[in-house]
């Protein structure tokens, strides 16, 4: 059986693991995302559902909530948190990093715990 030489393996070990990282993302649009939320229209949102599900999951786990730069994207980040605590994520599991490398997406990942 051939085996590739170490530099290709590596490469198709990063492509996988990038491949799960990506599984765990998610994106909400400015555009879904109403000044005048209900929870209904949140829980709808297919990014805070697949949050949820992989959260429930990964016992451990934490939610990584990835805000665009600026006052905005940092309430913006901060109700989202608010919404998912109420929704049964502990408050102490959800981060907020800046950067989300877009001026209107919030993009969501569930990471590996502490």
């Amino acid at each position: 059986m051939w085996c590739p030489p170490r530099r290709i393996g590596l490469a198709l070990l990063a492509c996988a693991l990038s491949a799960q990282a990506d599984d765990r993302r998610f994106g909400v649009a400015q555009a879904d995302w109403s000044r005048y939320v209900e929870a209904r229209a949140v829980i709808e949102l297919d990014a805070v559902r697949g949050v949820l599900e992989r959260f429930e999951e990964r016992p451990g786990a934490r939610v990584v909530v990835r805000h665009p730069g600026g006052s905005f994207g940092v309430r913006w980040a901060d109700e989202l948190r608010r919404w998912l605590v109420a929704f049964g994520v502990p408050s102490r599991y959800v981060v907020l990093e800046p950067g989300s490398g877009a001026p209107d997406v919030l993009y969501l990942a569930v990471s590996a715990g502490e």
